[in-house]
């Protein structure tokens, strides 16, 4: 078949004609556009790249990040330690981590505990403390009435009763012995210093006067504080370990209410009307004390004096008889060369010695045996006035 003009016009191949000696070609399918579907594999392949990429620095960020919550420092007013497994781990060589002391590395398997160690108050503000509005107590109750039930108290060493409050102030210990028997060692120790607070405070409280325990409030809270710190080294001591805590100082509470420590409201005016008369009564055994010493002292005085003037009365006779027996030894040779002599010598002594004896007397009747003779005579001497000397002197005298 020949190439017709219509088909050289349109540009269509004509058919080969099938003769003989040609193969017969099978008819062949047309190819299939791939360009689309290898721009989406493209696509694909750029994103998930673009995706690890991201990927990878996320999880590189996440890891510094991490490293970097890691590592920490100790703040003031703070100390840490690391845990391992539940163990406490040293680091730098210290098991407690105080302020100052550099940065410190945490590894993800180990914690880290923190604790404060700034100050903290412990109140006693309804223990040994009454309720005072008359509102607040039982249908019926006079205000200010001691309510065992519900009010607190406290029994002094004379057998009086007060109300206080009490304020202690303390802090965690910083050493590493304190820190992990806080910890791990002691359950509750804010409520075993509580408890020992409270005993402190009644043990010392029970030792004293009312009127020292309400006037002498400083006196009263150095005490307790002394008396809380001994129990506290007695619990350190008895049970092997510390409780962690260390007292500041205990201080009276400044309240609303009236006076720290105080008297029960109810009989406060009997209370001061007994204290008024007790201190009456101590002034006057004071002043019959005084008394009593002054008259003892002025006893002793004049016991004194009159010890003093009876030895030196003494020392004048024995003087006074020691210088006779020289005069009568130095007389004695006189007396030996004539009797007469001797008699005119003792009849002047004797008459000196007279009145030295009657010097005061206004007169006397003197019965005298006169030497060698056999009849008594009566003699009058007549003295002059008689001089009265004080009694003091008179005292001296004897």
């Amino acid at each position: 078949m020949g190439e017709s003009d219509y088909d050289r016009q349109h540009g269509d191949e004509p058919e080969p004609e099938v003769g003989a000696g040609q193969p017969i070609e099978e008819p062949q399918e047309p190819e299939v556009e791939s360009q689309p579907e290898e721009a989406a594999g493209r696509a694909l392949s750029q994103a998930l790249k673009v995706s690890f990429t991201f990927l990878k620095l996320a999880m590189i960020a996440l890891v510094g990040a991490y490293l970097v919550s890691g590592i920490f420092y100790v703040q003031p007013q703070e100390v840490r330690f690391k845990l391992r497994f539940g163990r406490v781990v040293p680091a730098k060589g210290e098991k407690v981590l105080r302020p100052g002391t550099g940065l410190y590395l945490r590894w993800p398997w180990e914690e880290v505990v923190t604790l404060p160690t700034d100050e903290q108050a412990l109140r006693l503000d309804s223990e040994f403390w009454t309720i005072w509005p008359a509102e607040s107590r039982a249908p019926g109750q006079q205000k200010g009435t001691l309510d065992v039930h519900q009010d607190g108290f406290l029994i002094t060493g004379d057998k009086n009763i007060v109300h206080m409050k009490v304020l202690a102030r303390y802090q965690l210990r910083s050493d590493a012995r304190g820190v992990v028997a806080y910890r791990f060692g002691v359950e509750e120790p804010e409520a075993v210093l509580r408890r020992a607070l409270m005993a402190a405070t009644t043990n010392v409280v029970g030792s004293m006067a009312v009127m020292d325990v309400i006037t002498n409030r400083v006196k009263l809270a150095t005490r307790i504080e002394e008396n809380l710190k001994a129990r506290l080294a007695g619990f350190e001591k008895n049970a092997g370990i510390p409780l962690g805590l260390k007292v500041i100082r205990v201080e009276p509470v400044e309240t609303d209410e009236g006076k720290n420590p105080t008297e029960p409201f109810a009989v406060a005016e009997a209370f001061y009307d007994a204290q008024n008369a007790a201190s009456v009564r101590d002034l006057l055994k004071q002043e019959g004390v005084a008394e009593a010493d002054r008259i003892v002292s002025q006893a002793r005085a004049e016991a004194a004096d009159i010890e003093a003037a009876a030895l030196a009365d003494r020392v004048r006779l024995v003087r006074a008889a020691q210088a006779d027996a020289e005069t009568m030894k130095k007389l004695l040779p006189i007396y030996n060369v004539s009797a007469s002599v001797a008699n005119i010598l003792r009849e002047n002594r004797y008459e000196r010695a007279i009145e030295a004896v009657l010097r005061d007397s206004p007169g006397a009747f003197i019965l005298r045996h006169p030497p060698g003779g056999t009849t008594q005579e009566l003699r009058l001497m007549m003295g002059r006035t008689p001089v009265v000397k004080p009694a003091q002197e008179r005292l001296e005298q004897m």
